[in-house]
Formats: structure tokens, C-alpha cells, sequence
């Protein structure tokens, strides 16, 4: 069965619901440790699957620029993010990396000369409040979390950047051969790193790098980036936020957790938004 790019983009993105339970379970490895251990699995995965390995990396001059500072965008998002969980909490740092839906809508205006619509527009503030109905804000103004929500935004920021710009400038490249450019591009600026603080490495930190790197890195961005090239910008922070509502699901078919009330709301609110605009558009 083919694909629509709308449900690539909710397939990959709801396994992103694994990385912070990924970080969590590798919490004896410093996050630049973890980060490389998740590239570097990654990128050697997708290597061998690669079919086309003697012109891989047979790109222009300008391909090489863009892709590398594309590279860096993701990267700094990820240890902003990672960074973000260790500072301050899950929750919190989740709903604002949740704002990422508003940052891709503006971008998509200014960058790519999209006509955002107004029902898009209604779409993302309500996939916002219901991230946040999941996610809960009790912790967000706390002052001793306040570096983690500031990591937190840079993280849906840089995100948000990194969508556009393969968005407009990296067309001509598959998902698998985006995340393995993006690896091998990220790689050698976290090896100084764990020279500084690599952590201990154990069964739970191999096991966290292994499922970042096969479920959140391999499947889920090649899904997502292929997914990209078939739909509108503007569509793509709401339909990432599926991922919020993945780890309610797995609670109450595995763990028999009863939901509360606000997670009920948030997941109708988040699966609606995401149902809504990945239905057709009708052309006048």
C-alpha cells in the first residue's frame, strides 16, 4: 500500500514518542554520547542499505553547503532538546517543543510564499492547546526551569528550520539519503565532546542508542522527510503532533492507565487537527 505524505509524516513522527523514554534510559551517558551513538548507528544502517553507494556523495558545491548547514540545524535542535528533558522535566519540555507548528507556519509564509489559510491557521492553535492538555503547563514559568524551556523553544526553532529548508532547497534527495547526509554531517563535531563527559556506557545506554537510532532516527525521519516533499509546510508541525498522543495510547493498551479528562480532550484535539488537514484540499 502506498503511502499519502500526510500519514508518512504521522507514522514517523509518532515514533519520535520513544525519545525521551530513550533519554531517560540512557541517562548514565552524557547526551553528546548518546546523540552519537544514535548517529552513528544510524548511519551505518543506512549505509548498507544504500543501493547507490559509489555516487552518494557525488554532489555539487552548493549541494554541499546547504546540506551541511542544514545538517547542523537538526543537530543543534537535538542537543537543545535532550538538554531541554535533563533540565527541566518530560512534560515541560515537550509542550513547548510543541510550539513547533507555529514556527513552521510563519516560516512557510516568509520562506517558502505560502498563503497560509485561515483554517490552518485555527488547525495549529488548536493542535497547540491540545498538546498542552496532554503535556500540562503546571511547571512552565518555574524559574528553576527556566533553562530547560528556553533549550526547549531553540529546539522547535531550529526544528522548524530544518523542515523549510529541505523543504525549498532539497528536493532532489530520498528520505534515507537526507538522514544519512545528516548524520555523517553531524558526527565529527560531537567526537570532541566525548573526550569532556562520555558517561558510562551499559546494557540500558547501548539499548537507548540502538532503538534512537533504528525507531527515532532511521524510520522515523525517513518517513517524515519523504513525507515532506508531498505536502504543504504549513501542514507539517500539526501533523508531528501525533507524536503527543502515542505515549497515552501505549499507556492504556499495555499499562491499563486510565486517561485523565485533559488527556481525552488533547488526544481528540490533536488526532482531529491532524485528521483535518490531511484531507483534500478542494480546488475551486
Amino acid at each position: 500500500m502506498r503511502l499519502s505524505g500526510e500519514l508518512k509524516i504521522i507514522i514517523g513522527a509518532a515514533l519520535f514518542a520513544f525519545i525521551p523514554v530513550c533519554v531517560v534510559l540512557g541517562k548514565d551517558l552524557s547526551v553528546f554520547a548518546l546523540l552519537f551513538g544514535r548517529l552513528l548507528f544510524a548511519s551505518l544502517i543506512l549505509f548498507l542499505i544504500e543501493k547507490n553507494k559509489k555516487t552518494l556523495f557525488n554532489i555539487s558545491k552548493k549541494q554541499f553547503l546547504i546540506l551541511f548547514g542544514w545538517s547542523q540545524l537538526m543537530l543543534a535542535s537535538m542537543i537543545c532538546y535532550f538538554f531541554a528533558i535533563k533540565f527541566s522535566s518530560i512534560s515541560v519540555s515537550s509542550a513547548l517543543l510543541g510550539t513547533q507548528p507555529v514556527v513552521i507556519i510563519l516560516l512557510a509564509a516568509i520562506l517558502l510564499k505560502e498563503r497560509i489559510s485561515l483554517l490552518n491557521i485555527l488547525v495549529t492553535l488548536i493542535t497547540l492547546i491540545g498538546i498542552l492538555c496532554i503535556t500540562g503547563i503546571k511547571d512552565i514559568g518555574n524559574q528553576t526551569f527556566f533553562i530547560g524551556e528556553l533549550l526547549a523553544i531553540s529546539a522547535a526553532f531550529f526544528l522548524g528550520f530544518n523542515f523549510i529548508i529541505q523543504k525549498k532547497y532539497l528536493k532532489e534527495f530520498n528520505g534515507k539519503q537526507l538522514v544519512l547526509y545528516q548524520g555523517v554531517f553531524q558526527l565529527p563535531f560531537l567526537v570532541p565532546f566525548l573526550f569532556f563527559s562520555p558517561g558510562i556506557m551499559s546494557f540500558n545506554a547501548i539499548s537507548a542508542m540502538l532503538i534512537l537510532a533504528v525507531v527515532c532516527t532511521v524510520l522515523a525521519y525517513t518517513l517524515i522527510y519523504d513525507g515532506i516533499r508531498l505536502v504543504q509546510a504549513q501542514k507539517i508541525g500539526v501533523l508531528q503532533s501525533v507524536e503527543y498522543v502515542l505515549p497515552i495510547l501505549i499507556g492504556i493498551t499495555f499499562y491499563h492507565e486510565t486517561p485523565s479528562l485533559m488527556n481525552i480532550i488533547g488526544m481528540i484535539l490533536i488526532i482531529g487537527s491532524c485528521v483535518f488537514v490531511s484531507l483534500p484540499s478542494k480546488k475551486s
